[in-house]
């Protein structure tokens, strides 16, 4: 079991942790650059679903011709 000494290493090891400021900016651009990667990747996608749904279409308006 651990000791009270080891709780409280370990508490003031989290307070510090918690503290540290020093790479929150490097993870706010990281998650900054992750919501423009799945924003490209949402804008790709919905011009393959348009490109699809065009040639549907396409096949359908040539069908009833």
């Amino acid at each position: 079991m651990p000791g009270e000494a080891e709780k409280f290493s370990v508490l003031r090891l989290v307070s510090a942790f918690a503290r540290d400021e020093r790479g929150a900016t490097a993870l706010e651009y990281g998650i900054l650059a992750s919501m423009i990667v799945v924003a490209l990747a949402g804008i790709s996608t919905l011009s393959e679903i348009a490109d699809a749904q065009n040639r549907v279409y396409g096949l359908l308006t040539n069908a009833m011709r």
